[in-house]
């Protein structure tokens, strides 16, 4: 079996916009010209759009979308722009990236700083009313001496939010409610921006893809980017779901079908490190990346995938014991554009430290490859690495692109 993993340096190789950077500079075009007339519409695309980094066609799509208001493209615009509005998390990022505070430029850096948020309200562990007191002290230290790690920078951020939002005398409980409604929002606008305006991208064919022979892709991607450009009767399992084309006016009668048919994972991974604060910590369960994939039934292919190779390897390794025969049942396992991150190591980890496995992984360049190798470490330990490297026949290779 030849099994493809593919992560948004995937699509990112076919020069479709799917950083987080990009999404959110879209989301800044949408809520800055929603309210616009036709005039003003005119004025900011000749001077403003044509200078945004973004393919031809979103722009000629955000431009028809605004001049011609007409019922289909304004249902998209119309809900994307809804599912921003006071929205706690997209306002966070906004002032962290504007602040030059986040982590970095890769989805995984997006998902730490939703992390450190959940992390210190779970820590924490009391009602905000109750440290009203604390928060207001330390935006106050802040403006006073500005000397706050980053890390303390951005808790005071997000303090002056909860003060904005007047959460601040919430309970735990309505305030947890209300970062993942307001995460789930956030996560349908990204399934609009996928699915109706990225997938309707043109790109190129990748010569790499093209020659492999692939019978499964596991996607950690939202978009349909395999399927759409190679090979569409190729089963694709998306482990973090795949976006969906359909949008609602909140003047709809089933307009929170949207939100609720959004399967999209966008969440965490475990942060809690001895088992007793896994098994009695759980409060915030439902942002971490496993329980949702639980809640939206997502991946669920991957599981009977991963069976099916190891049930081929023992059946084959148990007829070759009893015969001359050779040995030839290791699955290929091909890794492009995945940073390999320890977020996902319960399905990465599988797949890349089996002993049924032949595993190559693509690099962007020689410092990617560094990076890869460091985060394989990570999900199978360091000597594992160096016998599926450095077996008589080795079973892990890294080839660089460039």
């Amino acid at each position: 079996m030849n099994v493809l993993i593919i992560g948004n340096g995937f699509d990112l190789a076919h020069g479709l916009p799917t950083g987080y950077n990009d999404f959110l500079d879209f989301s800044k075009i949408v809520k800055q010209i929603y309210t616009y007339d036709k005039q003003k519409i005119a004025e900011f695309c000749s001077e403003h759009l044509e200078k945004i980094a973004f393919p031809k066609y979103v722009k000629d799509e955000i431009y028809k979308t605004f001049q011609t208001r007409d019922v289909e493209h304004n249902a998209y615009l119309e809900e994307y722009a809804e599912r921003l509005d006071d929205n706690i998390w997209y306002e966070y990022f906004l002032k962290i990236i504007e602040g030059k505070l986040i982590k970095g430029v890769n989805w995984i850096d997006f998902e730490s700083e939703i992390r450190d948020i959940i992390k210190y309200f779970d820590e924490t562990e009391v009602d905000i009313s109750e440290n009203y007191e604390i928060i207001t002290n330390r935006l106050d230290m802040t403006l006073r001496n500005g000397e706050f790690t980053k890390y303390e920078s951005k808790l005071s951020i997000f303090d002056e939010l909860l003060l904005q939002k007047k959460m601040i005398h919430f309970s735990i409980k309505d305030v947890r409610k209300r970062l993942y409604q307001d995460l789930r929002r956030l996560t349908r606008a990204l399934e609009i921006y996928i699915s109706h305006f990225v997938s309707k991208i043109e790109c190129k064919v990748n010569p790499k893809i093209k020659q492999m022979n692939v019978d499964h892709v596991v996607s950690f991607n939202y978009s349909n980017t395999f399927s759409r450009i190679y090979d569409d009767r190729v089963p694709v399992t998306y482990i973090h779901g795949e976006a969906f084309d359909k949008a609602y006016l909140p003047s709809d009668k089933d307009y929170d079908l949207g939100l609720k048919k959004c399967n999209l994972v966008l969440g965490i991974d475990e942060y809690w490190e001895n088992d007793n604060d896994i098994y009695t910590k759980n409060k915030y369960t439902i942002f971490k990346k496993f329980a949702q994939r639980i809640v939206f039934g997502t991946g669920e292919e991957n599981n009977l995938w991963y069976s099916q190779m190891q049930d081929n390897y023992e059946r084959e390794k148990n007829l070759v014991m009893n015969s001359s025969r050779i040995f030839r049942a290791y699955s290929s396992i091909s890794v492009f554009g995945h940073s390999l991150d320890v977020t996902d190591k319960d399905i990465l980890g599988k797949y890349i430290g089996a002993e049924f496995t032949n595993v190559t992984v693509y690099c962007k360049d020689t410092e990617a490859e560094g990076e890869l190798i460091s985060n394989i470490i990570s999900l199978i330990g360091e000597q594992k690495l160096i016998e599926k490297v450095y077996n008589v026949l080795p079973s892990l290779k890294f080839v660089v692109l460039q």
